[in-house]
């Protein structure tokens, strides 16, 4: 056995069982919505100006990811002009998750097909032009106003089923991470 070092393992090194981490030291809170959004914006290369917009929407955000502020009250807030919020908040609503930062459904929805690359597909048709029919689960009058099939409302209907009408939700489940603390 000479050679092998049949001692405890790494926490052997602490002297006394005061000097060792807690285990509420190995655990960690999962990021915020929030701190998600910030840390993207902090990546990209909006100025100084518009990351101060994009942070303001931020902070306008319900936990679903809504955008509880309008662009005027942004606007106010900021001392910038509805176009120039409407822009940052379009750079905004691109990062992740896909549908964040949207004012209802239906553009948080579209948003998605945009990010899924969908656009002028019959997904984005029902949604943009179709939704109240499609909550209704109106499918034969859908498939008469686009003159395409039932099954054809019901496949979108599927897509559209997928997509996620509360974006911002995962960040606001009570998770706890655990760090790890062995690396592969």
């Amino acid at each position: 056995l000479e050679g092998y070092n049949l001692g405890g393992g790494i926490g052997d090194s602490y002297e006394e069982d005061d000097d060792r981490p807690s285990f509420e030291n190995l655990l960690t809170k999962k990021g915020t919505l929030s701190d998600h959004i910030l840390w993207q914006i902090g990546l990209s290369s909006l100025g100084e100006f518009d990351r101060r917009i994009a942070c303001e929407i931020v902070g306008n955000l319900d936990e679903s990811g809504y955008l509880q502020s309008s662009v005027e009250e942004i606007a106010e807030s900021t001392g910038a002009d509805a176009d120039r919020v409407e822009k940052v908040l379009s750079i905004v609503q691109d990062l992740d998750p896909p549908g964040i930062a949207c004012r209802d459904l239906r553009e948080c929805l579209l948003k998605q097909v945009e990010q899924l690359d969908m656009e002028g597909s019959l997904v984005e048709t029902i949604l943009r032009d179709h939704i109240a029919e499609l909550e209704n689960r109106n499918y034969p009058a859908i498939a008469k106003a686009l003159n395409v099939t039932v099954d054809d409302i019901l496949s979108a209907a599927k897509i559209i089923s997928s997509l996620d009408p509360r974006p911002g939700r995962i960040y606001n489940q009570e998770d706890v991470q655990y760090l790890s603390l062995i690396h592969i």
